[in-house]
Formats: C-alpha cells, sequence, structure tokens
C-alpha cells in the first residue's frame, strides 16, 4: 500500500477511537472448499463489494460478517462460526452467516435477485415478489442481525452494504440503540413509481432509515432515495422519526494495485498465450468484461459490433473483440435466457464474417482468472463498458488503471453511474444500436497520438480519487456521527 493510502487508513483508526469496525454483506470476502484431492483451499470470491473493502479491512482490523458459502466454510470456522483472514497474515476476522438450500433459493436467488435487482435497475418486467420469498428475506436478516449483535460492542460501528440486507439497521438499533449503523447501496436507486412496485417497499426503507448514515454512488440516486421517502410517508411520520444523513461517495478500485498487477511478467505470459491463441497480432483488440447480467448489455453490444461489421467492411479480418462472460445466478430463468441470447449473437456475428483465420467475437463463458482479465485490459485497443443501467461499475475504472502502455479507448456507457466521474471516455447509448456502433467506430478509427492523450487524461482522473479516498470520505462521516452520539449530541 502506498504511502497516501496508508494516510487515510491511519486517519480513518484515528477517527475510530478504540470502536470496532463491522462490515456486513451478503458474499464473504474468503471462501474455503475441499480440492479433489481432499484438501481444503481458501479463494476470493469474485465481486466488486468484497475488491474494494478486503484491503481496508486488512489495514482496518475489525469483524466481517457474510454468509458462509463455500463447501468447506464449516470445517474450518471456530465454535462461533469464525475465522481469522486472509490466510497469509491474517488481520481481520470473518463471522459466518449459515443459509439453508431454501433460504439461499427465496433469500437471494428469489427476493433479492429476481425482485429487488431488477427493480433498482428499471427492469420492471423483470420483477418477482412472492410472500414466502418476502418472509425468507426477513428471516435471513434476523440471521444476520443475530451474527452482527454476538460480535459488535455498544459503541461500535456497523457499516451494512446493499441491498440484500434492508432490513439489518432497524433489527440492530432495536437491541442496541448505541450501535452507530451506517449503510451504502451500490446499484441505481429508482425513482419513487418504479420502487413503490414492491410490495413491501414501506417496510424496506423503514429498515434502512433505522441507519445513521445512507451513502450512494451518485446524487441522483441520493434524490431518487429522498423522494422514496417523502412520498412513502406523511411529513409527520418523517418529521417524528431519526431520519439518517444521505450523501454521495462514489467507489472506486485500488488504483495502484491494478497498475502493479498489469505489468507483471506473468500478465505478459498471458497477453502472449492470448495474441497466439486468438491470432491477435497486428489486429485492433477490443473487450468487455462482465457477469453474465441482463444490466449489462451485452446483447446490445454484440448487435452493435454486427452492425459496426456489417457497416464497415475494412474492419472484417482486423478487428477482433474478446469478451468475458463470466457465469451468475445460472438457476434463474431471465439469466439462462439471456446466456442463450449471447451465444446465439456471437454464433451469428461468426458464421456471417468470420474466415478460417479470423474469429470476429471470443466469448468465454466461465470464470476467468483475474490475470487474465488484466492482460485482455492492458492488450485492448478498446473497451466497451456499456451497461444498460449501473450503480457505478469498477470495470470501466479497472481498464483505465491498467492502461499502462497507454494505447486503449474506454466507451462508457451513458447509464454507468462512473460516467459521471470519467470525462475521457467515448460515451455510448447502448439502447440505440447504430449509434452504439459509431461510438465503437470512433474508438477503433481515433489517431494514436489523440487516443494517448485520452488515455493518459482518463488515468490522471482515476488516479486522483482511488477506493481508499471512497472509504475515507466514508467512515469520516460515520465517525463524525459517532462521536456525536457519544457526545449524547443530536446526529
Amino acid at each position: 500500500m502506498e504511502q497516501n493510502d496508508q494516510e487515510t487508513i491511519d486517519f480513518s483508526k484515528k477517527w475510530f477511537k478504540g470502536r470496532n469496525l463491522v462490515i456486513v454483506t451478503n458474499r464473504e470476502p474468503y471462501a474455503h472448499s475441499h480440492a479433489e484431492d481432499g484438501d481444503i483451499v481458501c479463494s476470493i470470491p469474485t465481486g466488486g463489494v468484497t475488491a474494494a473493502m478486503d484491503p481496508v479491512m486488512q489495514e482496518m482490523g475489525g469483524t466481517w460478517v457474510a454468509w458462509g458459502s463455500g463447501g468447506a466454510d464449516k470445517d474450518v470456522v471456530d465454535s462461533r462460526s469464525r475465522i481469522k483472514v486472509p490466510p497469509i497474515k491474517p488481520s481481520y476476522t470473518l463471522k459466518r452467516v449459515w443459509l439453508s438450500a431454501n433460504e439461499v433459493a427465496n433469500y437471494y436467488s428469489g427476493y433479492c435477485n429476481e425482485g429487488l435487482w431488477p427493480l433498482a435497475h428499471n427492469l420492471v418486467s423483470k420483477v418477482r415478489f412472492d410472500n414466502f420469498k418476502w418472509k425468507a428475506y426477513v428471516r435471513v436478516n434476523r440471521k444476520f442481525a443475530s451474527a452482527v449483535l454476538d460480535e459488535a460492542g455498544d459503541r461500535d460501528v456497523v457499516w451494512v452494504h446493499d441491498y440484500h440486507l434492508m432490513l439489518l439497521p432497524e433489527m440492530l438499533k432495536k437491541e442496541k440503540p448505541g450501535l452507530t449503523v451506517v449503510f451504502f447501496w451500490h446499484i441505481p436507486w429508482p425513482q419513487h413509481d418504479i420502487f413503490k412496485i414492491c410490495p413491501d417497499h414501506k417496510s424496506l426503507l423503514r429498515g434502512i432509515c433505522a441507519s445513521d448514515l445512507v451513502g450512494f454512488h451518485i446524487p441522483r440516486y441520493c434524490r431518487n432515495f429522498q423522494e422514496c421517502l417523502e412520498r412513502a410517508f406523511t411529513r409527520e411520520q418523517i418529521w417524528s422519526a431519526a431520519m439518517p444523513r444521505v450523501e454521495p461517495f462514489p467507489i472506486s478500485i485500488d488504483v495502484r494495485d491494478i497498475e502493479r498487477g498489469a505489468r507483471t511478467a506473468r500478465v505478459k505470459k498471458f497477453m502472449k498465450q492470448l495474441r497466439d491463441r486468438y491470432r491477435l497480432d497486428g489486429r485492433i483488440v477490443g473487450c468487455g468484461v462482465e457477469r453474465l447480467d441482463y444490466t449489462k448489455g451485452i446483447p446490445e453490444r454484440l448487435e452493435a459490433l454486427e452492425i459496426l461489421f456489417d457497416k464497415r467492411p475494412e474492419l472484417r479480418g482486423k478487428f477482433t473483440f474478446l469478451q468475458v462472460c463470466s457465469p451468475s445466478r445460472g438457476e434463474i430463468s431471465e439469466y439462462k435466457s439471456i446466456k442463450t441470447r449471447v451465444v446465439e449473437l456471437t454464433n451469428r456475428i461468426n458464421s456471417r464474417f468470420g474466415s478460417d483465420d479470423w474469429t470476429p467475437v471470443v466469448a468465454f463463458h466461465r470464470k476467468v482468472p483475474f490475470e487474465h482479465i488484466l492482460a485482455m485490459y492492458r492488450m485492448a485497443d478498446v473497451a466497451v463498458v456499456s451497461p444498460l443501467v449501473d450503480g457505478m461499475n469498477l470495470v470501466a475504472k479497472e481498464f483505465i488503471a491498467a492502461q499502462v502502455d497507454e494505447k486503449g479507448i474506454l466507451v462508457l456507457s451513458e447509464f454507468a453511474g462512473a460516467a459521471g466521474s470519467i470525462k475521457n471516455a467515448i460515451p455510448c447509448n447502448p439502447f440505440e444500436r447504430d449509434s452504439f456502433a459509431d461510438s465503437i467506430y470512433r474508438a477503433v478509427a481515433m489517431p494514436p497520438d489523440e487516443r494517448k492523450a485520452m488515455i493518459r487524461a482518463a488515468r490522471d482522473e482515476a488516479g486522483s480519487y482511488t477506493v481508499f479516498d471512497w472509504v475515507n470520505g466514508f467512515l469520516k462521516a460515520a465517525s463524525e456521527i459517532a462521536g456525536l452520539k457519544s457526545a449524547g449530541l443530536e446526529v
């Protein structure tokens, strides 16, 4: 960790003045599983929240409460379901919450990802809510509450993350009013007319409003949340409640860590392997890196690429697009459908335009090691990040940080939260395929000197605000609230 980042963490430790920090997320930062030879191995699950918070917890210490989803997770914990992590140089405690298969199906796959996820992304045709799934959601939030209360002291700060745990702040405050509970929402927050589709929306709002501080990525989500409160409750109800502070805190990445990773010998080796295997030498290389999720705009991107190859025949044989489609939530029918659509489009493009020595689109329908992804980022001339809507999107920032050779250009959806903080990118509208294709072509055809100036400016932007600045801002606000509460002052 660089000096400035360490100073940020040191300041946060000082602000907390002996208070313990308890992080609560659905997904755990480390998972244990059984290898084929019977040994237990530890892995790092993918995910923006866990990737962002783990380096912070390694420096801050404290406790992380999360669902124990690994096949060998129960084999390595103590009698209180705890284990010290990371495996090398353990520095904080991971407390695991155990969920049954039924709870996973109804709370996680059901209420969270068939209901709240599409609702937050304004995809109302995909929203499904059922009362038995709501009951599972309540039950699992209570399990998390019990685990947190088992670890957190009366003066501690509990940082709850995301849509899986909206009821948790209220549950915690009922048992320990002295706790400072702060909440960060990592996905878009919709307008009230969308949010009220959820039959339980008032209960969810009351759950979050028990927090002392609620953070979102961008000001628009803050405004949407406050509008929901004003329209869901009467003025008297709002005035009589202790409402949280609501502020924007745009998340970022560990820029220097990505840069270091992109420069390693292993990444250079993977770059050569990709070039050799897919005959990329002398060709323009594009890349997209996503979970296979209907919010990420992958079919729309492939349709734009098809238009591009149709309108710009000079790119045939010269431009290859590498698309990572990491498997995600495959038990949900909507996710099965999106995979089928992506495979169909990929095959159609390759059949129409491909040749014996050139494949227009190379799709990876598997989990790809991050070092391989860094290789794609570094070697790409164009990266396309085109979600239909996204809370932030850290892939856009990762690509910029990994561009250590300063040769690639980012094409970025206007509807990604990151569009507000990344000015040096080519904007695109994934809903309008022809203009989307034009945006990709503009990136492909950009002169080298203009390309270098744009990516260099983007890298300067990225380096000026990192994940440690995000943590710094949020924990400073949390510690100020905790201090006011300890002094008996109104927050």
